[in-house]
């Protein structure tokens, strides 16, 4: 019941203004957010809502974030010549992020929807199958998995999309740190050579970064930089660009 008045009360002062909701969100800080961290809890939240509508965590206008991505796309397709592309949204929840690259994207690629809840892939299959293109070169997939064990071959991903799922894994008071490293180390065996990894968020970019600087030492390819990218009910977000150079 605490989540739901929240995410209520926070709704109704992000209509007054922005710079009420954010003074809500600095004062709720005091109260254990740990539950976002646990399956549990996701799979109670999307059996419980019609997922068909789209719920976007951490960006409230989606296009400027599917535009960043095609136009890297377009200069990598030049730079590797592939003859497929691979893109995973993981921790995908209802995001439309995949739902628009597909109408937009005009080279073969494979999309895949990854969530370790099945009820909102459903929902996910469901909203593609309204609205795909008949002219799509891309094909979807939809995945049960754990962000922390993916079950796909090294270097397989160009673009590896992270929008708020390390923010919910970091909420494990316990292992946190420990499920979040893991997590990482995947995602950088899995990006191929040239790939990025995106990561959306609205943690301190000085904790962010000292995070992924456990990961950056162990590598030699690998670059990252960020920017400001947003807002979300009146806090600042942020774009993380992980990027695997091509030795």
């Amino acid at each position: 019941m605490m989540q739901i008045w929240l995410r209520q009360t926070l709704s109704y002062f992000r209509k007054l203004s922005p710079s009420m909701s954010r003074q809500f969100i600095l004062s709720r800080s005091t109260y254990d957010d740990s539950f976002l961290s646990k399956r549990e809890y996701w799979l109670q939240n999307y059996n419980e809502k019609q997922t068909k509508k789209r719920m976007e965590w951490l960006l409230d206008d989606t296009d400027e974030f599917v535009q960043v991505i095609l136009s890297f796309l377009s200069t990598h397709l030049q730079q590797t010549r592939k003859d497929y592309l691979h893109i995973i949204d993981f921790g995908c929840g209802t995001s439309s992020i995949l739902l628009q690259l597909q109408k937009e994207i005009y080279f073969p690629s494979n999309l895949w929807c990854l969530d370790y809840v099945t009820k909102c892939l459903q929902d996910q299959r469901h909203n593609f199958i309204q609205t795909c293109h008949n002219s799509s070169k891309c094909k979807v997939y939809f995945l049960t998995a754990d962000v922390t064990a993916l079950p796909f071959r090294d270097r397989l991903f160009d673009v590896m999309i992270d929008k708020g799922t390390l923010d919910s894994v970091l909420k494990d008071k316990k292992n946190g740190i420990e499920l979040a490293m893991h997590m990482l180390k995947e995602a950088i065996r899995t990006l191929a050579p040239g790939g990025i990894l995106l990561q959306v968020t609205d943690e301190d970019p000085d904790c962010r970064l000292t995070l992924l600087d456990k990961i950056i030492i162990l590598h030699d390819n690998l670059s990252v930089s960020f920017k400001s990218f947003g807002n979300s009910y009146g806090t600042e977000c942020f774009m993380f660009t992980i990027t695997k150079k091509i030795i």
